[in-house]
């Protein structure tokens, strides 16, 4: 798995520069119209605060995706699950009660023939 790691922080070489490459890399002086000009400058952050404005509540609609349809997957899963159960322990009770039956059949033959043998 690869993994991407992205940083914002400047590299701490680029912090130190002594006064002789700080005086290299002056500014071009160019002329701009104001229509042009950014206020505060080009590379100022606007310093205001966050703003947090209240809304409306959710939607019904959105309520309904999110809770129920969710809640009736849920249900008629577990509905599922009971009926599955229940046939499957029909099903065993009666494959019991077969093999009850072909075991005690199986009993009467022998007890018959070792009747007849003694006879």
């Amino acid at each position: 798995m690869a993994s991407l790691i992205l940083s914002n922080s400047v590299p701490s070489s680029a912090l130190h520069l002594n006064t002789r490459s700080r005086a290299s890399f002056r500014p071009l002086q160019t002329f701009s119209s104001p229509a042009i000009r950014f206020p505060g400058g080009l590379y100022r952050w606007n310093t205001r605060g966050l703003v947090v404005r209240t809304r409306a509540g959710p939607s019904a609609n959105s309520l309904i995706f999110a809770f129920v349809l969710p809640l009736s997957l849920l249900v008629a899963t577990i509905f599922t699950s009971i009926k599955i159960a229940d046939k499957l322990d029909r099903d065993y009770l009666e494959d019991l009660v077969l093999y009850q039956s072909m075991k005690e059949l199986r009993r009467l033959y022998f007890d018959l023939r070792n009747v007849d043998s003694f006879a």
